[in-house]
């Protein structure tokens, strides 16, 4: 950034847009946490925060400095709307390279909402798996929304876009398997997943499509016993990615 949040002044300061504002404001809260040095970020923020009529965040009391700091970043980071403007990794360490601890690659067809996205990478960190694809050339992990659902996750994660996913899923020399209650899919207690593959999961309204799901050699259904059959994307995933480590972590 063109000017550092702790020398910054007054008057440079007041000039500043409103978004710009914010994003110095969550670059503090991210040197602060690096150097653990919440005291210093307190004096700091309340002086920036007289200097101008911005929205503020007050942690709750059962917080700690660290936990506290981190949402100070994340509340300043989504005002500030473009996070290519913070130092993110300021605020967050993460490995320089992902390290997976197993090898499934969660595939998506036609999930484009951003939100979705971030949560589904960070899914992925949580539970060590490999990575994700996704045919949405569209799909930007710089998305402002996208960004605060993977809380960072997009920058260690790889994510690969391919032009056209039935042929990569044709040509897959690892099992396929499609997350989707389809004619004579298991039920996800009963499945074994095996070591290495790939999960396919779909758009929410339709799930995954005829063609892409021709390319799957399994399917793998949630057992739902209200009204509505589908479930949020990530939800489902999160969901399948706790049978397989349960059941790769046993075997």
């Amino acid at each position: 950034m063109d000017r550092c949040a702790e020398t910054i002044g007054q008057k440079k300061f007041s000039r500043l847009p409103v978004r710009r504002q914010h994003a110095l404001l969550a670059e503090l809260a991210g040197s602060a946490l690096k150097v653990a040095d919440y005291r210093g970020f307190q004096e700091r923020y309340e002086v920036m925060h007289s200097w101008a009529a911005l929205d503020r965040y007050t942690p709750p009391k059962w917080l700690s400095p660290e936990e506290s700091l981190q949402e100070f970043f994340y509340f300043h980071a989504g005002f500030a709307q473009d996070p290519t403007e913070i130092d993110s990794s300021r605020a967050e360490t993460g490995p320089l390279a992902w390290q997976p601890r197993f090898d499934v690659t969660v595939v998506l067809d036609q999930v484009r909402s951003p939100y979705n996205v971030g949560s589904i990478i960070r899914l992925i960190d949580n539970a060590g798996f490999a990575g994700l694809v996704h045919a949405s050339a569209g799909l930007d992990l710089k998305h402002a929304r996208l960004q605060r659902a993977s809380r960072g996750a997009e920058r260690w994660i790889p994510v690969n876009v391919v032009a056209d996913l039935p042929l990569l899923l044709q040509q897959a020399d690892v099992p396929v398997i499609a997350l989707e209650n389809c004619s004579g899919s298991v039920v996800i207690d009963q499945w074994h997943p095996p070591e290495k593959f790939l999960l396919v999961v779909g758009n929410e309204s339709y799930g995954i499509a005829g063609t892409v799901q021709d390319c799957c050699s399994e399917c793998v259904h949630i057992p739902m016993h209200g009204y509505k059959k589908s479930m949020n994307v990530h939800q489902a995933l999160a969901i399948a990615a706790h049978r397989i480590v349960n059941v790769l972590n046993a075997g």
